[in-house]
């Protein structure tokens, strides 16, 4: 059990006395998993290498179960009743005859895959916002091409009061050359704000670049002076591909950003880590988690209460044996004074 501390056990109690200056929120950070991490395709130097990782990374998306997973994902929310989840990597797949794109023809919607499951446990959340992000397609030596749509969104309990919804992209982008044509890969946030007894708070989500980490840092900055720059008190939670001795970009949101890192606050001496579950490129059922990245960072006048991880144990596992994501989940309670 996690240590305490004087402040976080005061908050729990005003919360518990309802007290009309205090609330409790409850989030959590939820990567789907696209099923790839592309990386076989990166690396390729020749068009015909490009073809046969291009087909290799579409056999591992599919072998990873994207509906079996979502499953898995919206099981986890309807059992921790979450007040709002972030999501990244909510990935849209659709095929499509060979070099004649954009293909159309649907095989996986991940986020529809996960609203649908969370209406079959009676979970009621609902989908404020959604951003489509890197959008990308390639063919295959399978004879036909494979088309990725990447989405983030913020879902909310049908209970809680949201306004000022928006999403937007970075300016700053990675932008990655393979077998001699260049790719741009999108990202971006997005944010709500919510209200928490007569509190209201600004709620952000956003998935920063993986790749690079200076566009890494230059995503961060933009988010400090985005989305984040408000008199509101501030809850960012993502899958934020930082965190302590990850990249630079961690204590750049913690020092520029005024950010205290709610994992840190509650569980000082537990390293937390989040990712990986399992490995990619090629699949590989387990592996050692050795990062966190999976965050939840907040400012202004909110108190970190308690912090655990989901998805994480051999109860998450789907019917088949897969992790529902790579990432384990980061389940957060806050208090708003």
């Amino acid at each position: 059990m996690a240590a305490w501390s004087v402040t976080a056990l005061l908050a729990v109690t005003l919360a518990a006395c309802g007290s009309s200056s205090a609330g409790t929120l409850t989030v959590m950070t939820r990567n789907m998993d696209e099923g790839t991490d592309f990386g076989t395709l990166v690396h390729a130097t020749t068009a015909g290498q490009f073809l046969n990782a291009a087909a290799s990374a579409w056999e591992e998306v599919k072998a990873s179960d994207i509906p079996q997973r979502a499953a898995g994902i919206a099981q986890e929310v309807a059992a921790e009743k979450p007040d709002l989840v972030s999501i990244e990597e909510a990935s849209i797949w659709r095929t499509g005859p060979l070099l004649k794109g954009p293909a159309t023809t649907l095989v996986y919607d991940a986020l529809a895959s996960l609203r649908s499951a969370l209406a079959a446990d009676g979970a009621p959340y609902r989908l404020d916002v959604v951003e489509n992000e890197f959008d990308l397609e390639a063919p295959t030596a399978l004879g036909y091409d494979v088309r990725v749509t990447d989405q983030d969104a913020i879902l909310s309990r049908r209970d809680l009061h949201v306004s000022n919804v928006h999403s937007g992209h970075f300016s700053s982008e990675l932008t990655l050359t393979v077998t001699g044509v260049k790719e741009v890969i999108q990202r971006g946030w997005t944010s709500v704000d919510v209200s928490v007894g007569k509190k209201t708070v600004r709620y952000v989500e956003t998935h920063l670049e993986s790749f690079s980490n200076s566009v890494q840092k230059e995503q961060a900055a933009e988010l400090l002076a985005g989305p984040a720059h408000t008199d509101l008190p501030v809850v960012v939670a993502c899958d934020c591909n930082t965190g302590p001795g990850v990249t630079p970009t961690y204590d750049y949101l913690i020092s520029k950003g005024h950010f205290t890192d709610s994992w840190t606050a509650t569980n000082p001496t537990s390293n937390g880590y989040t990712w990986p579950l399992h490995r990619e490129d090629p699949y590989a059922p387990t592996a050692r988690l050795d990062q966190r990245i999976d965050l939840v960072l907040v400012k202004g006048a909110i108190t970190p209460v308690a912090d655990r991880l989901v998805g994480n144990t051999g109860s998450s596992l789907t019917a088949s044996g897969l992790w529902p994501s790579d990432h384990a989940g980061v389940l957060a309670t806050l208090a708003v004074s």
